[in-house]
């Protein structure tokens, strides 16, 4: 593929990847993507033979993209609670740009996709939330009754579940609200009470 070539590819990808992501992808044939970039059907199929193609790699720069917003706040954070306030941030963010429609639509019509992308985001949020509270705990900023595993596995189940609830709550609340004070309940759950001036502190810098 020559340079030109990777250069549609890529604008062909950029495009469902915003479609996809914010309107849900059931909505949009191959003709409405190829109608959106201005290029005709037969330029759209010598890049990408189907739909289901481009779900599949838009679902991969979704768990790209997730994993890399993740990575880059534990990395610019220098404390356990901070990295831990940093990271559910990210999450915030992140879902704040997904539409829920695009979730649904994977899961109704493209489950081997869906499960693909759960599955590589539960592993980062395991990866990286984890250590942060084990870590946390030993340094006194968590409670040291609380078993890691145990909480990683409450909040990936907690967090999927209020993906739901933002959508279905979404003429009443910011998507982002519903996040942030799930989030917020998490973290006071879990501080220890001599940190608790230091979450409010890291609280308001967000």
């Amino acid at each position: 593929m020559n340079r030109n070539s990777r250069k549609v590819d890529e604008l062909i990808l950029d495009a469902a990847y915003n479609m996809f992501t914010t309107q849900g992808i059931s909505f949009f044939t191959m003709d409405d993507i190829a109608a959106r970039l201005a290029v005709s059907k037969k330029t759209l199929y010598r890049f990408f033979n189907s739909r289901h193609e481009l779900v599949q790699y838009v679902s991969g720069l979704v768990a790209e993209n997730y994993e890399k917003a993740v990575a880059a706040a534990a990395a610019s954070s220098a404390g356990q609670l901070q990295k831990l306030v940093g990271f559910m941030e990210a999450n915030i963010h992140f879902c704040k740009k997904i539409s829920p429609l695009f979730f649904s639509d994977l899961q109704k019509h493209y489950p081997l996709e869906h499960s693909s992308l759960e599955s590589a985001i539960s592993l980062v949020f395991n990866q990286k939330l984890e250590p942060a509270l084990t870590q946390g705990i030993k340094s006194g900023v968590f409670r040291e009754d609380l078993q890691p595993p145990l909480v990683v596995a409450i909040m990936d189940r907690h967090l999927r579940a209020d993906f739901k609830l933002a959508s279905e709550q979404v003429c009443t609340y910011p998507k982002d609200e519903v996040f942030r004070q799930s989030i917020r309940l998490f973290l006071f759950g879990i501080i220890a009470p001599g940190a608790i001036a230091e979450l409010h502190q890291e609280l308001t810098e967000h």
